[in-house]
């Protein structure tokens, strides 16, 4: 379920609001070394739940990359910082900004019926793991 959690925050980051999330770990007693499954699925009620445990921070960052502020499309006024108000609805979330002289926007991201899944065991194998780091330590 944590990969939910990394899919919606990178829909929430290409929405210019960073959220931290622990680093992904597959569950160790139900993969393979190595396994990797793609799919899309309907958003199940477990789905939801985990969507529905997120937790957002108070403020939020306009982050561009490479682009200039110019470049910014949809935000009359940019700013570099803004206070975060996030609504869970039953068929969205809702993200609300005020940056610091009051302006405000509203984001609203509607929960789509199905959902793409990428989940990946990066484990490697113990034998398979240690030979390789040691030929690259030996410069092989």
């Amino acid at each position: 379920m944590t990969l939910l959690r990394m899919m919606l925050s990178a829909i929430c980051a290409a929405a210019c609001v960073l959220a931290s999330i622990d680093g992904v770990r597959a569950c160790a007693c139900c993969t393979n070394v190595g396994q990797r499954r793609v799919a899309v699925e309907k958003l199940d009620s477990g789905k939801l739940d985990e969507i529905r445990r997120l937790r957002f921070a108070s403020t939020a960052r306009l982050f561009l990359g490479e682009a200039d502020a110019d470049s910014v499309q949809g935000i009359t006024s940019p700013s570099e910082r803004y206070a975060l108000q996030v609504l869970q609805q039953k068929d969205r979330l809702v993200f609300e900004f005020r940056d610091g002289n009051g302006r405000s926007g509203t984001l609203s991201l509607q929960l789509p019926a199905l959902i793409p899944i990428f989940e990946v065991d990066p484990r490697e194998d113990a034998a398979r793991g240690a030979k390789a780091r040691d030929s690259t330590r030996n410069g092989n």
